[in-house]
């Protein structure tokens, strides 16, 4: 009997087309939550940002929302929350004269 013949070849078909549609799926959903977050901090910077919406301002150069976008766009969504997220919890000097410059690793 051929390999390609039979159970053996339908049992690798199912596990492999189970595998890749579950991989498409995560993939999917991760590129949601990249566009959705990156809309959200559109709008959040459209609305004003830290200065008008919370009346502080941003202690880095580039902000803290523009800082996080471009972590999402260029590590993708969880990557680029967590460096987002370590940022912001920096941002604990609120009479700071020079604005510190932080770029994207």
């Amino acid at each position: 009997m051929h390999k390609t013949d039979g159970k053996w070849f339908s049992k690798l078909l199912n596990k492999n087309v189970s595998y890749y549609f579950g991989n498409v799926k995560l993939l999917l959903l991760l590129l949601a939550v990249k566009y959705i977050s990156l809309k959200l901090i559109h709008l959040y910077q459209s609305k004003g940002g830290s200065k008008k919406l919370l009346n502080i301002e941003c202690n880095f150069e580039p902000t803290c929302s523009e800082y996080t976008k471009q972590c999402i766009q260029k590590y993708g969504a969880l990557k680029g929350w967590r460096l987002g997220l370590s940022r912001i919890k920096r941002c604990n000097q609120p009479d700071l004269v020079e604005k510190i410059h932080d770029e994207v690793p």
